[in-house]
């Protein structure tokens, strides 16, 4: 593995997209769009319509964490994951996300080339040992629960401090595992427990946490921060989403989760046209 969160050369562009791929039946997002075939057959399609709008990598989770769902077992979110993977592997390079080490572990030794997991590496002891070992790119999420509980309300005064005070001791603990600091790419965990203060409060001090000298990875994809704001349901925040990451892409957050990846594509390629036009 020698997967680095450099923006990938091979576009000429200054941001990363991370195409969202859902393989569980019961994920926040896909499982209210229309369409037919089983949730596999809709995943590949949905990982090529990301290929072909210009993603830069493909995230493939098993498992929904929306509010209200519940773990599966391991076997069950590899069963879910495998054939994805094994039709779009080929074609991008691939993410998995998951907080399991067995379920990384098993991709890992299939090529995958970055590992998005929720968990801070907190959650399953043995997945630090997996990274360590195996060196992907990680995506180190801040939640401040475990699994089903990751959704209930929070108390916290200094979200921004919290987050900060998190990542500087799991980025110690994981690279005394072994896991190069370079690897590493820091996502605020927006919407895990958060309320819409603290969502907003990580998003607008961005600049707080490139002290860490890591790439910021932001995934607002068509979340409830959109509702709260802005009144809008859940298939109606794709225009937003595309808005919001161009916004966040100039106050320095160069990596973006998202499920449209065409219309994300164009707010950044507008944003970053600009950007070049004023310096």
């Amino acid at each position: 593995m020698d997967w680095q969160w450099s923006i990938p050369t091979r576009t000429k562009e200054a941001f990363g997209l991370m195409g969202i791929v859902n393989a569980s039946p019961d994920s926040f997002y896909t499982s209210h769009l229309p369409g037919h075939g089983s949730a596999t057959e809709r995943a590949i399609h949905q990982g090529n319509t990301h290929i072909q709008a210009g993603a830069a990598l493909l995230d493939i989770g098993g498992e929904s964490t929306r509010p209200g769902s519940r773990c599966i077992p391991v076997e069950t979110e590899y069963a879910r994951i495998k054939p994805v993977f094994d039709a779009l592997s080929p074609k991008a390079p691939i993410a998995i996300d998951t907080w399991h080490a067995q379920t990384a572990r098993r991709f890992l030794e299939q090529g995958a080339s970055v590992i998005n997991d929720i968990s801070g590496a907190q959650w399953d002891p043995s997945l630090s040992d997996v990274l360590g070992s195996f060196q992907p790119g990680y995506v180190l999420t801040h939640a401040h629960a475990q699994a089903a509980a990751m959704h209930s309300p929070w108390t916290c005064t200094d979200i921004v401090t919290e987050c900060l005070r998190y990542f500087e001791e799991r980025l110690t603990q994981l690279t005394k595992a072994n896991l190069p600091e370079d690897r590493i790419i820091l996502d605020f965990g927006i919407g895990f427990g958060k309320n819409l203060a603290q969502n907003r409060a990580l998003l607008t001090h961005i600049n707080a946490f490139l002290a860490f000298g890591r790439p910021i990875l932001i995934a607002i994809a068509n979340k409830r921060l959109f509702g709260d704001l802005l009144g809008l349901d859940l298939l109606e925040r794709s225009q937003a989403t595309a808005l919001a990451t161009a916004l966040l892409w100039q106050a320095g957050a160069t990596w973006h989760r998202v499920h449209n990846v065409a219309e994300s594509r164009q707010a950044l390629l507008l944003a970053s046209s600009l950007a070049q036009n004023q310096s």
